[in-house]
């Protein structure tokens, strides 16, 4: 076992119960990649050379498919409830919270409280017990708690002074915000490569595909016509036929999830870098490799900013049947993310359709608040809050 920092890592095994957490770890840059590594064969079918790593080890059997069971969102929870109600507090410090506030009838209920900030969103629930009116409010009677709301959840803000939002807009506004990472629709690439190929070029230049991949793009959704098609269109036009007759597209789990498949995306002999295919699955910050043969692949041969994961599906043949193994590159920017990988990362066509759609959901979800995003994702939560305290100031 050999472990050289900014050179390609090599590590050679015989066994699917690999186990490798007696390596150091090397730490990336912000645009380096993080390798998520099982084994079917003796050298990794992901790989970096001339980059440093982070390689991380499995132990487990099992992993968690609920990521999204009873998902906790402002949409089911606050929105059109005439009984809730929103707060906005600027600090001396210049930060600016939104609390919305759902109470309850019952005198002896909860109060749900959720806070929205530029760092993300966070929900408390409290029994009324716990609620305790300072002394002058009690002997004036004052029925008015919504100060001593913001004081139980955070104590930081007691003193603060704090607007009522009531404003029309302000219910879709908090959706855009709560919305933007817990999103329902995903557009994620899928790149059909073949033994030998190693380059971008290659891989784009792909036209015909074997019946393995066909199968496994049956298995993660369904062939659809796009002229017409009323579902989610992950960017790609219904009207003129400019980004191909076909696509694969699923609704799973309340989600609507289109791929961009490159083989079916259309191709031009005389282009060279493929510019329609490259447009579309270059753009996703998700991308499936379907590796046909024993390939091995460098997230870094497909050249793009936008792509944070990429994940390796192989099929194998494993004791006379068809599976698929599963392994994970990441930026190093991107945090780690449920469901984790099996030991072995082994599926086959039933159990593998709800691990790798819950797997690049997760994956988006979790790019989307990292890395390069994240400057965008907390100015766009920054604009939204100080949109909606400012109109209700007057």
């Amino acid at each position: 076992m050999r472990n050289t920092k900014n050179k390609k890592i090599i590590i050679e095994t015989d066994s699917d119960e690999c186990s490798i957490s007696n390596l150091d770890e090397v730490w990336a840059s912000d645009d380096d990649w993080v390798e998520v590594i099982p084994f079917e064969y003796k050298q990794p079918t992901l790989f970096i050379e001339q980059t440093a790593w982070i390689i991380e080890s499995f132990k487990q059997t099992s992993y968690n498919l609920n990521c999204f069971k009873d998902e906790v969102s402002y949409r089911n929870i606050f929105y059109n409830k005439d009984e809730g109600f929103n707060l906005c507090v600027h600090t001396k410090d210049d930060q600016y919270h939104l609390f919305c506030i759902l109470e309850t009838e019952d005198e002896n209920g909860e109060i749900t409280i959720e806070r929205h900030s530029v760092d993300g969103s966070e929900l408390k629930v409290f029994q009324r017990s716990e609620i305790k009116l300072p002394f002058m409010k009690k002997l004036f009677c004052r029925t008015n708690t919504d100060d001593v709301y913001l004081t139980l959840f955070d104590p930081e803000l007691k003193n603060e002074e704090f607007t009522y939002c009531n404003h029309k807009d302000d219910q879709n506004d908090i959706l855009d915000l709560t919305e933007y990472q817990k999103r329902k629709k995903y557009k994620i690439g899928v790149l059909y490569v073949k033994e030998g190929q190693t380059k971008e070029e290659q891989f784009l230049h792909n036209v015909e595909s074997s019946k393995t991949f066909q199968d496994f793009l049956n298995i993660i959704g369904d062939k659809v016509k796009l002229s017409g098609f009323e579902g989610f269109s992950g960017g790609l036009d219904l009207l003129h036929g400019s980004c191909g007759k076909e696509s694969v597209y699923t609704e799973w789990n309340d989600f609507e999830i289109m791929f961009h498949v490159s083989t079916l995306l259309p191709y031009d002999k005389s282009n060279k870098q493929q510019v329609v295919r490259k447009k579309h699955i270059g753009n996703d910050v998700v991308m499936i490799v379907f590796l046909d043969g024993n390939v091995k692949f460098d997230p870094d041969s497909f050249v793009t900013r936008q792509i944070h994961v990429i994940i390796a599906i192989r099929p194998i043949f494993k004791w006379g049947e068809l599976k698929y193994r599963i392994e994970v590159s990441r930026r190093s920017c991107v945090p780690e993310f449920e469901p984790i990988l099996p030991t072995p990362p082994i599926f086959d066509k039933n159990t593998l359709r709800d691990y790798l759609l819950t797997k690049v959901c997760q994956a988006e979800r979790n790019v989307l608040v990292s890395g390069q995003f994240l400057k965008r994702y907390k100015f766009m939560r920054k604009d939204i809050i100080q949109k909606i305290y400012k109109r209700n100031l007057f």
